[in-house]
């Protein structure tokens, strides 16, 4: 009795410790992903500086 107890709160363990992993990898990726958009948000930013500076020149 006590060994399937035990096996039984064995694979929730598992389980829970699947789902935290999944979410790991699912956070992992949004955080890959916003950074690649802040990365391209500064770099148009950038380059609208340069040109306004650029068109600002004697």
């Amino acid at each position: 009795m006590d060994g399937d107890r035990l096996g039984l709160e064995t694979r929730r363990l598992l389980e829970r410790a699947d789902r935290a992993i999944e979410e790991s990898m699912r956070l992992r990726a949004l955080n890959a992903e916003v950074r690649r958009q802040l990365r391209r948000a500064r770099d148009q930013m950038e380059q609208q500086l340069a040109e306004s500076f650029a068109n600002t020149g004697p």
